[in-house]
């Protein structure tokens, strides 16, 4: 396995603000700058909960939220199966979208309809 890379708190800051601007996607970012996309989608997740204060040194930890913890075995019964089924709601939207976009891509032209390489209609 390879080392697992760092990266600055001003770099953390400086691909959430890409992000943010809507200039580049997710996936642009992730090839330009050698970063998963899970680990941007992270980032954007810190950021949306704390701002800037959950990539700032120091602040991060004092700003950082209340975490509800279940107190007993029922309460944490309860929490799992809250965010299984917020987990199951969130897959369902996803394979939904996942559906939309394969009917948009057999919808497409084909390639050798749209790029026509030397030789065509020779």
């Amino acid at each position: 396995m390879g080392k697992q890379k760092t990266y600055s708190w001003e770099f953390k800051l400086q691909m959430v603000h890409l992000l943010k601007k809507g200039v580049h996607n997710v996936s642009q970012i992730s090839r330009d700058y050698h970063v998963t996309r899970s680990l941007l989608y992270a980032w954007i997740r810190m950021y949306q909960e704390r701002g800037e204060a959950a990539f700032v040194p120091n602040r991060a930890i004092q700003n950082a939220p209340e975490v509800e913890r279940p107190q007993n075995e029922q309460e944490q019964v309860a929490y799992l199966e809250r965010l299984c089924g917020q987990q199951a709601l969130e897959l369902d939207l996803l394979r939904s979208e996942v559906d939309l976009l394969k009917k948009a891509w057999h919808q497409l032209p084909s390639n050798s309809d749209m790029l026509c390489l030397s030789g065509c209609g020779s």
